[in-house]
Protein backbone atom coordinates (compact mmCIF):
# COMPACT_ATOMS: atom_id res chain seq x y z
CA UNK A 1 0.00 0.00 0.00
CA UNK A 2 1.14 3.52 -0.75
CA UNK A 3 0.92 5.96 2.15
CA UNK A 4 0.92 9.67 1.82
CA UNK A 5 2.40 11.51 4.80
CA UNK A 6 1.66 15.15 5.52
CA UNK A 7 3.96 16.95 7.91
CA UNK A 8 2.94 20.09 9.78
CA UNK A 9 6.05 21.76 11.16
CA UNK A 10 6.34 23.93 14.24
CA UNK A 11 7.09 26.84 11.90
CA UNK A 12 3.77 26.28 10.06
CA UNK A 13 1.94 26.09 13.38
CA UNK A 14 3.44 29.40 14.51
CA UNK A 15 3.00 31.12 11.15
CA UNK A 16 -0.68 30.22 10.80
CA UNK A 17 -1.59 31.09 14.39
CA UNK A 18 -3.58 27.94 15.11
CA UNK A 19 -4.40 27.44 18.77
CA UNK A 20 -4.94 23.66 18.99
CA UNK A 21 -4.11 20.40 17.22
CA UNK A 22 -7.55 20.10 15.63
CA UNK A 23 -7.15 23.52 14.01
CA UNK A 24 -3.64 22.61 12.82
CA UNK A 25 -5.08 19.58 11.03
CA UNK A 26 -6.99 21.98 8.76
CA UNK A 27 -3.64 22.51 7.01
CA UNK A 28 -3.81 18.95 5.63
CA UNK A 29 -5.79 18.62 2.37
CA UNK A 30 -7.37 15.24 3.21
CA UNK A 31 -8.65 16.33 6.65
CA UNK A 32 -11.95 18.08 7.33
CA UNK A 33 -12.20 19.83 10.71
CA UNK A 34 -15.48 21.23 11.95
CA UNK A 35 -15.91 23.13 15.18
CA UNK A 36 -19.15 21.87 16.73
CA UNK A 37 -19.11 24.31 19.65
CA UNK A 38 -16.58 26.37 21.55
CA UNK A 39 -13.53 24.11 21.80
CA UNK A 40 -15.28 20.96 20.54
CA UNK A 41 -14.13 19.66 17.16
CA UNK A 42 -15.10 16.90 14.77
CA UNK A 43 -12.20 15.67 12.63
CA UNK A 44 -12.83 13.61 9.52
CA UNK A 45 -10.17 12.01 7.32
CA UNK A 46 -10.87 10.84 3.80
CA UNK A 47 -14.59 10.48 4.44
CA UNK A 48 -14.11 7.60 6.86
CA UNK A 49 -16.82 8.59 9.32
CA UNK A 50 -19.67 9.77 7.10
CA UNK A 51 -22.34 7.45 5.77
CA UNK A 52 -25.53 7.89 3.80
CA UNK A 53 -28.63 6.18 5.12
CA UNK A 54 -31.91 6.62 3.27
CA UNK A 55 -30.48 9.64 1.44
CA UNK A 56 -29.39 11.43 4.64
CA UNK A 57 -25.75 12.12 5.54
CA UNK A 58 -24.97 10.79 9.01
CA UNK A 59 -21.87 11.10 11.16
CA UNK A 60 -20.52 7.91 12.66
CA UNK A 61 -18.23 7.57 15.66
CA UNK A 62 -14.79 8.55 14.47
CA UNK A 63 -13.00 5.35 15.44
CA UNK A 64 -10.80 5.19 12.35
CA UNK A 65 -8.29 7.79 13.60
CA UNK A 66 -5.38 7.07 15.90
CA UNK A 67 -3.83 9.99 17.76
CA UNK A 68 -0.37 9.36 19.21
CA UNK A 69 1.68 11.62 21.46
CA UNK A 70 5.25 10.32 21.74
CA UNK A 71 3.94 6.90 20.62
CA UNK A 72 1.24 6.82 23.33
CA UNK A 73 -2.36 6.56 22.05
CA UNK A 74 -4.68 9.36 23.18
CA UNK A 75 -7.88 7.76 21.90
CA UNK A 76 -10.42 6.77 24.54
CA UNK A 77 -10.07 3.03 25.09
CA UNK A 78 -13.80 2.24 25.20
CA UNK A 79 -14.92 3.87 21.93
CA UNK A 80 -11.71 5.07 20.18
CA UNK A 81 -12.95 8.66 20.10
CA UNK A 82 -10.53 11.55 20.52
CA UNK A 83 -11.16 14.30 23.01
CA UNK A 84 -9.29 17.08 21.19
CA UNK A 85 -9.62 19.46 24.14
CA UNK A 86 -7.76 17.15 26.55
CA UNK A 87 -4.48 16.70 24.67
CA UNK A 88 -1.93 17.09 27.50
CA UNK A 89 0.39 19.53 25.69
CA UNK A 90 -0.13 23.00 24.30
CA UNK A 91 0.19 23.67 20.60
CA UNK A 92 3.37 25.68 21.30
CA UNK A 93 5.07 22.53 22.69
CA UNK A 94 4.49 20.48 19.54
CA UNK A 95 7.50 20.21 17.22
CA UNK A 96 5.61 18.51 14.37
CA UNK A 97 2.39 16.77 13.46
CA UNK A 98 2.46 13.82 11.07
CA UNK A 99 -0.71 12.74 9.28
CA UNK A 100 -0.78 9.42 7.41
Amino acid sequence: AVWQVHLISQEQIQRTGVICVAEALRLVPSVLVRQKSNGHYHVQMRGLDISVKEGIWQEQNNNSLLLLLDNIPLNQYFNSEINWESIPVSIQEISKIEVM
